[in-house]
């Protein structure tokens, strides 16, 4: 008998390998997934596997049931569940239905005002779809609602940046970084903040402040070379050593100094 209808479940296995690494890992929550870093194997395949589930619907009309159609029937179940509108907004910004989504996260702030995550989301959605302004709104009442996270920070600075207001990004993310240090032993991940500020420097002309970043965004990179637990990440690793090496050239440029403009020009050409 041809199979006609199935469930596909989600695993811990999707969410970053950092987080996982203890024995007395933190509980998991939905945030946590972003940004990526998902098992090699076993992670990928449920990820992988998920999509294939959507083709087969559309192609062999198979019925699976997934994350999505359980946050709906959870909605049926229970309008004034702001979990259940929350997490499949947060589902339907993956699909890229981006005004769907904003309608589920309406609701769950609705109900549920003081939810970080839930305003943190509703400003992806609207960077998504340009509309700067309100995700600038979303960000800064996250970040009143939860300082002490450094993605909030950066998210803001980096549409400052993009808005070329870039005394508020080079605030933005000065605080990222600053918080941010307690999980640098975890996550390589938020060295990235550095080439952003790094880039702000340029900006704002302040060209030695920017080589400051780019030496350690280097030297910060190269010591999560020598960690076998990150090897998936080598290759963002090698890319971010070659973004900072090229900033790094631009940086000495704007000093006169054209010597070391050029090795490290030299330097970011290397990596492949």
């Amino acid at each position: 008998m041809a199979l006609k209808r199935s469930f596909f479940a989600s695993s811990a296995c999707v969410y970053p390998q950092g987080l996982q690494s203890e024995p007395d890992v933190t509980s998991l929550r939905e945030e946590d997934a972003d940004p990526y870093d998902p098992d090699e194997g076993y992670g990928w395949e449920k990820l992988f596997t998920e999509k294939l589930c959507e083709y087969y619907a559309v192609d062999y009309g198979l019925e699976t049931r997934v994350a999505l159609d359980d946050f709906s029937t959870a909605i049926k179940l229970n309008v004034e569940s702001s979990d259940a509108y929350k997490f499949r907004g947060s589902l339907l910004i993956e699909t890229e239905d981006y005004s769907s989504a904003l309608i589920d996260l309406n609701h769950a702030i609705e109900i549920s005002p003081s939810d970080d995550y839930a305003l943190r989301k509703r400003a992806n959605a609207y960077i998504s779809l340009g509309q700067t302004v309100k995700a600038l709104a979303d960000l800064d009442k996250s970040i009143e609602l939860k300082n002490a996270y450094p993605d909030y920070y950066f998210r803001r600075g980096t549409l400052r940046y993009e808005s070329a207001q870039y005394l508020d990004a080079l605030e933005n993310f000065t605080n990222s970084i600053d918080l941010a240090f307690r999980y640098a032993d975890s996550d390589p991940r938020f060295i990235t903040t550095y080439i952003k500020r790094s880039e702000t420097f340029l900006r704002l002309a302040k060209p030695e402040d920017a080589i400051l970043d780019t030496e350690s965004t280097i030297r910060l990179s190269n010591a999560y070379w020598t960690l076998p637990e990150w090897e998936n990440l080598y290759p963002a690793i090698d890319l971010q050593i070659s973004e900072a090496h090229r900033l790094a050239s631009d940086a000495y440029t704007a000093l006169g100094q054209l010597e070391n403009a050029k090795q490290a020009y030299e330097r970011a050409s290397k990596i492949p």
